[in-house]
């Protein structure tokens, strides 16, 4: 039964690692009393239908919890105190769901789409982060908090690309996307170019042919 004698944890942030699970960071609610049970995530799969119970976690004085699975999906979470030996419930948390990007790509270009997110942050600004062939991530670019897009140029032929988004939260956690994965080709051909000479050696055949480099 819903009961207001500790509030629920604050949410802070909600971070996708590459393998899609997913980490949840709160405030510590205030327990006057020391009558604290335990915390309970609940999760709700593909944006309709009921909260099920995911994780409960027992420790009082513990701010984050990383739970296996694929969350990538447009799933939601929210969190409640349990109290007095379990027997009473806080009020619900705010309900979140992570960052979620997609991709589309052009000859030389990966079109970045990310949902809003929805916690505070100190700075109010989404950092864009690319790995190119299994390479170290790099920031890109920023994007201010009103922005869900944004276009990246690649100067390769071919690539494997994967990118991701984080934000800043309240205390100093990351809130960050799933990691989207696209092969990048360029199937576009060279610009033309002109012919600057040719010629035939009377001795053996062979041809000598000289032209400008391609602009592109």
């Amino acid at each position: 039964k819903p009961f207001a004698g500790i509030a629920p944890p604050t949410l802070r942030c909600i971070a996708l690692d590459e393998n899609d699970n997913v980490t949840l960071t709160w405030s510590i609610p205030i327990d006057s009393n020391n009558s604290f049970d335990s915390y309970v995530v609940f999760y709700q799969d593909g944006g309709s239908g009921p909260f099920n119970q995911l994780q409960t976690i027992g420790n009082y004085n513990s701010n984050t919890v990383t739970i296996a699975g694929n969350f990538s999906g447009t799933g939601s979470f929210y969190m409640v105190t349990k109290f007095d030996g379990g027997d009473n419930t806080s009020l619900p948390s705010d309900t979140v769901s992570p960052i979620l990007i997609n991709l589309v790509t052009g000859n030389r270009t990966v079109k970045l789409n990310w949902s809003n997110h929805l916690l505070p942050s100190p700075d109010s600004l989404y950092r864009l982060k690319r790995s190119l062939d299994g390479g170290t991530w790099e920031q890109v670019s920023t994007a201010d908090w009103v922005q869900n897009t944004f276009v990246d140029t690649v100067n390769e032929c071919q690539a494997e690309l994967k990118y991701q988004v984080e934000i800043r939260g309240v205390g100093g956690c990351l809130s960050t996307s799933n990691v989207a994965r696209i092969t990048l080709e360029d199937v576009a051909p060279p610009n033309t170019t002109n012919l600057i000479c040719a010629s035939v050696d009377t001795a053996d055949g062979s041809v000598n042919i000289e032209w400008l480099p391609s602009s592109s």
